[in-house]
């Protein structure tokens, strides 16, 4: 972030409304944060109100850790340094999108039920090849962490790639409108959140909104072998950019794909030509994730050739299908979260090993009626890609009864109590085992691996 003095804070606040930022001192400020745990010096302290806090509580705190200025939402506020807004969610937003807009940045926005933050990683890389691009930290990719995003971007960079998070209607075009993308990606339409939404074609119009920020006739690459993408009305005006691996329609297309256990190569190809791409990460959805990045590097104007070389060197990041050890086994950390798309991603991938292959399957949240039917399918996809399963949570019994319907012998299914998950897995676990770990992010599946692999150290001590 560039440095800011307070006039200049205060005129970015008053880009739409005078008199929406009244009062505060003289300062200046180098970054934003909204957790007093992460102050530095001379940030602007951004109180958010949460269900079970208020970050008004901690404006004091964070002048003591160093901060130089702070907004606040409260009545009355006439402190010094402290700029008093009518909201402090809203007045983020708005900074950072007047900030964003003083600068010459490219942005790309990403979006989409499945793939966001590898796709995110994969973009980010492939355009830096050629320009200086800054990204989503993580997943921030809500209303809070978009904004704080765009706000670390400085007058050394070029391009900006930020990823875009739902959970209801109206909440991509509210980032959209704060990130205003040069160029958008979709990467699919899936069933996350279809709780809240009702219908998978209610999911796609949400995502659709990534264009209410977005000026017609910029680009808008979608995944040509999605159904709900292809082809769309919401694309009027703008330049749809299809990329796939079945649909003859993608201009930019997978060929000669190579799918191993630890990763997946393939020929992309493109109107100017082909390059090939070698993923660290296995899977045909990885194939579809690069296809995306590759793509948003072409339209940017990067080498395809050094984008190609970049994605090729992106890693797994946090629990998205980090491949580790755990004595003599072999455990695919894929637990970030999910859904039946990335539950289905996942099991193929652990089917690609060899020796015997475990999955233990943790519940998919947010999926309201269709919970049952959703948790079943997946016992019957678990049952002919692994050679045992072990499901934990609420529906656990639904994916034994889907493994069981697909033929799986009831001595290779397992549904223990989650507190004796981990005795029970150490108990079943064989060196040469390959271990698929999932379940959606609030299942927490990462700590029974854990207390599982503590038990072998102990008992090998």
């Amino acid at each position: 972030m560039k440095r800011m003095t307070a006039d200049e804070l205060r005129r970015l606040l008053n880009v739409e409304e005078p008199g929406f930022a009244r009062g505060g001192g003289d300062f200046c400020v180098t970054s934003v944060c909204t957790d007093t745990r992460k102050i530095t010096k001379d940030c602007l302290f951004v109180p958010i109100i949460g269900e079970r806090f208020d970050g008004h509580d901690f404006i004091d705190e964070a002048f003591k850790r160093g901060a130089s200025a702070a907004l606040s939402g409260r009545p009355g506020e006439n402190r010094r340094n402290v700029i008093s807004v009518p909201d402090t969610l809203v007045a983020l937003g708005r900074l950072a999108a007047a900030y964003k807009a003083s600068l010459d940045v490219k942005t790309v926005g990403i979006t989409g039920s499945v793939g966001k933050t590898t796709t995110k990683e994969m973009t980010a890389a492939a355009i830096s090849a050629g320009l200086r691009t800054q990204k989503t930290s993580g997943n921030f990719n809500n209303g809070i962490g978009l904004p704080l995003t765009l706000m670390t971007i400085g007058p050394e960079h070029e391009a900006v790639v930020v990823e875009m998070g739902m959970s209801a209607a109206g909440e991509i075009s509210a980032l959209s409108k704060i990130a205003r993308p040069d160029i958008g990606i979709i990467t699919n339409i899936g069933t996350s959140h279809i709780e809240h939404l009702g219908t998978r074609e209610n999911i796609c119009r949400a995502k659709f909104e990534i264009l209410d920020g977005m000026e017609k006739n910029s680009i808008i690459i979608l995944n040509a072998d999605d159904p709900f993408l292809f082809n769309r009305p919401e694309t009027e005006g703008f330049r749809p950019l299809y990329y796939g691996i079945r649909n003859p329609a993608a201009e930019v297309r997978a060929e000669n794909i190579r799918e191993e256990a630890r990763g997946a190569a393939f020929t992309a190809v493109f109107p100017e030509g082909r390059v090939e791409i070698c993923c660290a990460m296995a899977g045909l959805h990885i194939v579809y994730d690069a296809l995306a990045a590759l793509s948003a590097a072409i339209c940017m104007g990067v080498s395809p050739e050094l984008a190609a070389k970049s994605i090729s060197e992106v890693m797994p990041e946090g629990m998205r299908q980090r491949v580790c050890t755990m004595g003599d086994v072999e455990v695919i950390m894929d637990c970030y979260n999910a859904n039946p798309d990335s539950m289905n991603a996942a099991l193929r991938v652990l089917a690609m090993h060899s020796g015997r292959r475990v999955a233990l399957l943790g519940d998919m949240l947010e999926l309201g009626t269709y919970s049952e039917m959703a948790h079943t399918e997946l016992g019957r996809n678990a049952a002919s890609c692994a050679d045992v399963i072990v499901a934990v949570g609420r529906f656990a019994d639904c994916v034994a009864s889907g493994a069981k319907q697909a033929g799986m012998p009831k001595d290779c299914i397992f549904t223990p109590e989650r507190s004796n998950a981990p005795d029970l897995l150490y108990g079943i676990l064989r060196p040469g085992d390959t271990v698929l770990v999932k379940g959606s992010r609030g299942m927490k599946m990462e700590d029974i691996i854990s207390d599982c692999e503590q038990k072998m150290n102990h008992t090998a001590v």
